[in-house]
This record gives C-alpha cells, sequence and structure tokens, in this order.
C-alpha cells in the first residue's frame, strides 16, 4: 500500500510505503527504484510494533514519476497493486510506477 502525504512547507511529499508482514517472517523487505538507485540497503521496511505490516516513508520532490519494485534479502521481487500504473521493464517483467505530477502542497 502507498500512502501520501504533501509536505507544506516544501515541494515535497511523503510516500509511506507498507507491506505485509506474518508474524513468523524474518526475511527483510526493501523498496527499491529510481529515488534510491534501486538498492536494497537504503530503503529497508521496518516491522511496525503491534502491526502485521512494515513500512518505510521517503521525501519524494512534487512533479516527480519514479519506478519501484519490493526486493527481499533472498532477492524475490514483487510489485506493489497500489502502484499508479505499471510498465514494462528491460528485464521482461514490470515495474510499478509512481506518479507525483499531481501531489503538490
Amino acid at each position: 500500500m502507498i500512502q501520501r502525504k504533501p509536505r507544506k512547507t516544501s515541494p515535497t511529499v511523503a510516500v509511506t510505503f507498507t507491506v505485509p508482514a506474518p508474524a513468523d517472517s524474518k526475511q527483510q523487505v526493501s523498496v527499491v527504484g529510481d529515488f534510491n538507485g534501486w538498492d536494497a540497503a537504503v530503503n529497508p521496511l521496518k516491522r511496525k510494533k503491534h502491526a502485521d505490516v512494515r513500512s518505510v516513508t521517503l521525501t519524494l520532490p512534487t512533479d516527480s514519476v519514479y519506478r519501484f519494485r519490493y526486493v527481499t534479502d533472498s532477492g524475490d521481487w514483487f510489485d506493489d497493486e497500489t502502484a499508479d500504473r505499471f510498465e514494462p521493464n528491460e528485464y521482461g517483467g514490470k515495474d510499478g510506477v509512481l506518479d507525483l505530477t499531481n501531489s503538490g502542497s
């Protein structure tokens, strides 16, 4: 799930990426994309106390479009069905698209 909250003091949007986190899972999940060089070490999702989810919030510029996906530490990739749309990638799969062009503060 993706939540957006425009910032009032700057031309940015707080974007929260959230995925389910089964209680028995020790698997690390990261959001990767154009905004972090597709580097899984940059934005790992953290488990939320008293909730079966993991999430991370990034502050991104408005009027931008980003490709992204999630990846586990074992190398499994998966999508967020709440992405604005999906576009084919160079690996024969698809990337989620986060479109912030109408997210001005």
